[in-house]
């Protein structure tokens, strides 16, 4: 084996391996993306949710009844 044979080998070793990495790198980019869209819509989701409790708070927790109404199981 040949000085240049053992280059070219080890050249279309280091691009097999270089292929590897950009499809790993790819594959995990897409996963970062799909786990930011799904952070973002929990964050809109939370902010939503502290709304309706802040809500709440503020009318006293009574969810619509009338302050003196006692619920229907009573």
């Amino acid at each position: 084996m040949s000085m240049n044979d053992n280059l070219e080998e080890k050249i279309i070793g280091l691009e097999s391996r270089l292929a590897f990495a950009e499809d790993t790198i790819a594959g995990l980019n897409a996963i970062v993306a799909d786990q930011n869209k799904e952070i973002q819509s929990i964050g809109i989701y939370c902010r939503e949710l502290k709304n309706k409790i802040d809500e709440l708070s503020e009318s006293g927790g009574s969810a619509g009844l009338g302050a003196e109404e006692r619920p229907p199981h009573y």
